[in-house]
């Protein structure tokens, strides 16, 4: 009777053992997958960070280059990606003589309008699939006129090297000089028409 007892409580034993070693064999199981996912979340955040460097520094080059081609004194742009709380931000700035200035500060419109310019076109050339057309609604009217014509010549470097249509909507007289096509509207009565279309080029074939 008592050896029955003791194989019988061996047993149970021996079961709770085995019961005992499968969780830990889980549990051993899980901690190898927290630490597989903490591995790859630095990994992923190691890369994230490298090409948010690396697309800072290709944006940094992209608009600093194009405010020197228009402006004699040019400012350089810089552009600082962080990531705070799970969210991307993006803070742009303009230096000269190594002072900081905002955007929104007084350094004129017309190097804000260059400046934007050049980092939409740079974004829109990053991008794997884009339609290649920008849609612009009177740019350089800020510009003054020693630098108009520059800014104009910029934009058709922009457009013949990166194979990026313009549709833009201007008065100024220097960007219509260098439009492929011109559609020129004009108003009578309160409706507006077309006056005159010029094909000057062979227009990029989409």
């Amino acid at each position: 009777m008592f050896r029955d007892k003791l194989n019988q409580r061996k047993g149970e034993y021996n079961s709770k053992m085995k019961e005992l070693n499968l969780k830990q064999e889980e549990v051993s199981s899980i901690n190898e997958g927290i630490l597989d996912l903490e591995e790859c979340k630095f990994i992923v955040q190691d890369v994230s960070e490298k090409a948010q460097k690396k697309l800072a520094d290709t944006l940094n080059t992209i608009v600093t280059n194009a405010l020197a081609t228009v402006f004699t004194d040019p400012y350089e742009f810089k552009i600082e990606i962080e990531a705070k709380a799970n969210v991307v931000q993006a803070t742009p700035t303009l230096i000269k003589d190594g002072e900081p200035y905002g955007l929104k500060s007084d350094v004129g419109y017309g190097v804000v309008d260059v400046a934007a310019l050049a980092l939409r076109v740079a974004l829109l050339s990053l991008q794997k699939n884009h339609n290649n057309v920008l849609i612009l609604d009177e740019p350089f009217t800020a510009i003054g006129d020693r630098d108009k014509a520059k800014a104009c010549m910029l934009l058709k470097t922009m457009s013949e090297e990166l194979g990026i249509q313009f549709i833009i909507v201007t008065h100024v007289a220097e960007i219509k000089e260098i439009a492929d096509l011109l559609i020129e509207i004009d108003r009578k009565d309160n409706t507006s028409f077309v006056k005159d279309v010029i094909l000057r080029e062979k227009i990029i074939e989409q």
